[in-house]
């Protein structure tokens, strides 16, 4: 397992706990062991692995489903790969509430990683 793939399961766990959710359902029923897997076999990047985590397990038909577990774990990963957003906690996960709540399409989960972590 790679070093960044480690991290991200490491802040999935660090959000189970802190959320009293049980891992074994984020990496079963979310998708998170397929997200750890696909991340390890094709060395994606921090932002790539963040997003598809978004992606693929906070957004249901186009909406956010609040995953707030998903949502905890990508901040605390990107904030140990970059450090705290450059505008704040809060100001950042308005802006993401707001891209998942409009459809959580990939390139603007992508931009506001560029924006609040880049």
């Amino acid at each position: 397992m790679n070093a960044l793939v480690a991290a991200l399961r490491r802040a999935a766990i660090f959000a189970c706990d802190c959320e009293r959710f049980p891992f074994h359902k984020f990496l079963k029923e979310r998708g998170l062991e397929q997200i750890l897997l696909d991340a390890d076999a094709e060395n994606w990047g921090d932002t790539v692995i963040a997003t598809h985590v978004l992606v693929d397990c906070c957004v249901t038909d186009g909406k956010y489903n609040n995953f707030n577990v998903g949502l905890l774990a990508v901040i605390r990963f990107l904030s140990e790969q970059h450090g705290d957003p450059h505008l704040g906690h809060v100001q950042a996960f308005r802006d993401l509430l707001t891209i998942l709540n409009d459809g959580g399409e990939q390139h603007k989960v992508q931009k506001w990683m560029e924006t609040h972590f880049g």
